[in-house]
């Protein structure tokens, strides 16, 4: 499939785990590196911000992080463990520092 360009707003709202372990050496650095992107929208205006806010929240990343809390609280454990379950089974599944680092972004997200 032939490379395509997309803008910053497209980019967030395709953004896949494995985009995020590309990003930066850390989860943490990758996730302040969305955040950096999300900042330099909210330097063209407030509502490319929002927009970029919620194209983040509906794109691949966020659904398997959504997936990982929702099914700890379905199976009625912690997020860490829902994740240690995930990572023993499947090695490529999302590991606890991401969740942390995903964490911490949605967080940075509320406005």
């Amino acid at each position: 499939m032939p490379a395509r360009l997309v803008g910053p707003i497209e980019e967030l709202a395709q953004l896949t785990l494995q985009d995020h372990r590309k990003i930066a050496k850390t989860p943490a650095e990758a996730a302040a590196r969305i955040a950096e992107k999300l900042a330099l929208l909210e330097k063209d205006s407030y509502t490319k911000r929002a927009e970029g806010v919620k194209v983040l929240r509906g794109s691949p990343l966020m659904a398997t992080y959504a997936d990982v809390v929702n099914a700890a609280l379905i199976a009625k454990r912690t997020v860490e463990e829902e994740v240690k379950t995930r990572v023993a089974k499947d090695k490529a599944a999302m590991t606890w520092e991401e969740v942390q680092a995903l964490m911490g972004l949605n967080q940075q997200l509320r406005f």
